[in-house]
């Protein structure tokens, strides 16, 4: 894996999860993806990482299409109210 804790090819997701805490282990932690990839994609109230520090984050692309998307980290929002969540953070 050339030393990527994640690793998706054209099209792929790495990590997904729902209403979840996603820990990294590593003080050093690698994503890459391929073409339109994610690495970790998360909804609702989710975290990623919560109450760490020191850790280095890293990204690579290796898609062949300079038009294509791809992503490290995705967040998205399936059951939320988004107006309610505005309200409790006014």
């Amino acid at each position: 894996m050339n030393g990527n804790d994640i690793l998706t090819g054209k099209n792929g997701i790495g990590v997904y999860g729902e209403s979840t805490d996603i820990n990294l282990k590593s003080d050093k932690f690698t994503v890459e993806t391929g073409n339109n990839g994610v690495g970790i994609w998360v909804t609702d109230d989710s975290n990623i990482a919560k109450n760490t520090s020191g850790k280095t984050f890293q990204y690579n692309f290796s898609g062949d299409d300079e038009d294509s998307n791809a992503y490290a980290m995705a967040f998205t929002a399936k059951k939320i109210n988004l107006m309610k969540q505005l309200q409790q953070i006014i």
